[in-house]
């Protein structure tokens, strides 16, 4: 239920609120329309990754706390999904998706509109 419900978030934040935030900055005619919607876009991504980081986590010990009688590969396959959930979401976060000079990559030439 947790894992669905993280999921679900996630793929409506990649659906619905980050091309939101970009078109309607965008119409205002802003010249920094790009950067505020990345802010935005950033900050909320950044939350949606702490949540999955937390999901993974929990799941993962509750996966140890309810071992039956499922087979070890059945385990192990199950652990390292869960491992994986866990290093990717804390590496979304953790990570700075701004380049070191501090310019949005939206701003780079050839990144189109």
């Amino acid at each position: 239920m947790l894992l669905a419900l993280w999921l679900g978030a996630a793929l409506f934040f990649s659906a619905v609120v980050a091309p939101t935030a970009f078109s309607v900055l965008r119409s205002f005619d802003l010249p920094n329309a790009n950067e505020i919607a990345g802010s935005i876009v950033t900050r909320a991504l950044s939350t949606v990754n702490l949540a999955g980081f937390v999901v993974g986590v929990l799941l993962l010990i509750s996966v140890f706390g309810r071992r039956t009688s499922q087979g070890r590969a059945s385990f192990m396959v199950e652990c390292l999904c869960l491992g994986l959930i866990i290093l990717a979401t804390g590496i979304g976060h953790c990570s700075d998706a701004r380049p070191e000079n501090g310019h949005d990559l939206a701003d780079r030439p050839n990144s189109g509109r």
